[in-house]
């Protein structure tokens, strides 16, 4: 099992999840 891919997978959500809550927000 890759960790590496599940954990950039998790970054890549985390950061999308952030940058469109910032955007909404704004």
């Amino acid at each position: 099992m890759e960790w590496n891919v599940l954990v950039g997978v998790i970054i890549i959500f985390a950061v999308a999840i952030g940058l469109f809550s910032m955007k909404k927000k704004k």
